[in-house]
């Protein structure tokens, strides 16, 4: 479950505008839940900008933490042989490994 922020107790909302949708949504008989409704497209927004901005390998680690810390990952090797590549060491000499 996620966690609340505080973030959003800042944000300035017109009170007004706010008002006029409720009005206007019980005068034509229609319901709306317009708390639930910003909610979920600052939500949704909050997804686009995280799948944007934090890479991916971090956005798995962070999607699997819970089951990191119970033990319930298969320990898979999830990395490929190191190839054999050349090193330069101090600029001059060359190592294979």
């Amino acid at each position: 479950m996620p966690k609340k922020n505080d973030f959003f107790t800042n944000l300035s909302i017109d009170e007004e505008k706010l008002k006029l949708i409720k009005f206007y949504c019980a005068e034509r008989g229609e319901t709306t839940e317009i708390e639930k409704d910003i909610a979920a497209i600052i939500n949704n927004r909050i997804d686009t900008l995280y799948k944007k901005k934090v890479p991916k390998d971090v956005r798995h680690f962070l999607e699997n933490k819970d089951k990191i810390n119970s033990g319930k990952v298969n320990a898979e090797r999830t990395t490929t042989p190191i190839e054999e590549r050349e090193v330069i060491t101090d600029g001059s000499e060359r190592e294979t490994i």
